[in-house]
């Protein structure tokens, strides 16, 4: 549903109000901040997650990788990054931590630019004495 997470988020609270959203405008009354904070292991009577996206609360990255990360259907490689971009968001004292998170982050974003070459071009580009 929510492919290529968070590869444009600096903080993840933007990524799951976008998420929340969403998913709000596609199943309509049927998804709320309670049904939400269900997906992530909470009460379903709370609404913890409008209290996280809010910043009254904060996700721990457990969280994020785990149950709410396959909640929310994402990859295994989705659910670490949404886990170094929770991390990144909390390390807020830490400007070592932040900037090694940050590299990893934009490791990952430069990863998921790269296209995979198909059709035509494939078939230019698989012969190395086309380009000699």
């Amino acid at each position: 549903m929510f492919t290529n997470v968070a590869v444009e988020y600096l903080d993840y609270r933007d990524f799951l109000l976008d998420y929340y959203l969403l998913r709000k405008t596609k199943d309509g009354q049927r998804f709320s901040w309670r049904k939400f904070s269900a997906m992530a292991g909470y009460s379903a009577t709370s609404s913890q997650m409008k209290m996280v996206v809010d910043g009254e609360r904060n996700l721990p990255p457990g969280t994020a990788s785990g149950v709410l990360g396959r909640a929310m259907r994402l990859g295994a490689d989705e659910r670490r990054h949404f886990r170094d971009l929770v991390e990144y968001t909390h390390a807020i004292d830490d400007p070592s931590a932040r900037a090694r998170l940050l590299d990893r982050l934009r490791a990952r974003a430069r990863f998921r630019q790269a296209f995979l070459v198909e059709g035509d071009a494939f078939l230019y580009y698989a012969s190395w004495v086309t380009h000699v």
